[in-house]
């Protein structure tokens, strides 16, 4: 006998209804939790409801990653939001080892401005500063990877989250579902809590690649800014936000001027200090594309005015060697 079956729950519920008044529907007047709490059930009604809905298996113990894995300085609460993040990821600790293996922490050294002349960073702006990065590919789907209504679950589109109660946003470049598949992930913890919808900053954030391997047709900084920030790349995801308007997602292909919109079914998610880029392998025309994160904040004249107020960070930076998301095997 169950409770589903349409016969026996109405029975039930007419029986127990009027000692669950505070329950929202006839559908939560049968369930366990609602009765229990209401002290609905009669004498030996308890033992009887039981033996019909199981108990819920425990919880699950966390996933941790292991203390060696973890830059020196950094500490777990530095990692709270990237641990909740790539955690969908993981079937078991083992595997979940695996992708706190590549956690390291960020460079130290300050940037420059794409222009020359332009003073440094303000050293105050901590959101845009990487504390701990990490790069990874794996699958979704198919017989071994985390099965898609997993990871659809956990960064949906928009506000919401299974792992973050809605303390986590997500930015999609497509409403189409998540395909089955290989994915690239870049993610950066940044050192402060990031700012998006503030009323003072403008903000934009970039997960570059070299795409194809081909440095040929990547994107060259122009001698007006040298020291652009998305030299030598030929396809970024961005993040724009500015003070008014809700921050954008955008595919772009640089290897065209002026630049081109891609179709993508990438994802941005953030919460807290932590980003974290999901992009479909096969947008990508090399197994380990080599990439670059950029951030950037200013007050809406780029850093070129007086007081030429700006901060970001570029990892790897600039004119430096780019870094490849895996290992090929």
């Amino acid at each position: 006998m169950s409770l589903r079956s349409g016969v026996v729950a109405g029975l039930f519920v007419a029986t127990l209804a009027a000692g669950c008044d505070e329950c929202e529907s006839p559908a939560d007047k049968i369930r366990k939790s609602c009765i229990m709490a209401q002290a609905c059930l009669s004498p030996g009604a308890e033992q009887w409801l039981r033996s019909q809905v199981p108990e819920a298996p425990p919880p699950e113990p966390p996933l941790e990653c292991p203390i060696t894995a973890v830059p020196d300085g950094i500490t777990k609460a530095d990692l709270e939001h990237w641990l909740r993040m790539m955690s969908p990821w993981a079937t078991d600790q083992a595997s979940f080892d695996l992708l706190c293996a590549e956690l390291q922490a960020g460079l130290t050294e300050a940037i420059e401005h794409s222009a020359d002349g332009i003073p440094p960073p303000d050293p105050t702006a901590r959101w845009v500063w990487v504390k701990v990065r990490s790069k990874h590919r794996l699958s979704i789907g198919g017989a071994t990877g985390v099965p898609v209504s997993r990871i659809e679950q956990a960064f949906p589109c928009g506000r919401g989250g299974a792992s973050r109660s809605g303390e986590q946003t997500t930015l999609c470049a497509s409403t189409d579902p998540l395909p089955e598949g290989d994915y690239v992930l870049v993610a950066a913890v940044m050192g402060d809590t990031l700012r998006f919808d503030d009323a003072e900053h403008h903000h934009q954030f970039s997960f570059g690649f070299d795409s194809n391997g081909d440095p040929s047709d990547n994107y060259a900084a122009s001698p007006q800014y040298p020291n652009d920030f998305w030299d030598d790349l030929d396809t970024v995801l961005v993040i724009d936000d500015a003070p008014g308007a809700p921050p954008t997602l955008s595919a772009l292909d640089l290897k065209t001027t002026p630049f081109t919109p891609l179709v993508s079914r990438a994802r941005v998610t953030w919460s807290g200090d932590t980003l974290l880029a999901i992009l479909p392998a096969d947008e990508l025309a090399t197994v380990c594309p080599d990439h670059r994160f950029t951030s950037f904040v200013h007050l809406g004249d780029y850093g070129l005015m007086a007081p030429n107020w700006w901060a970001g960070d570029t990892e790897p930076v600039v004119h430096a060697p780019l870094e490849p998301v895996c290992t090929a095997t």
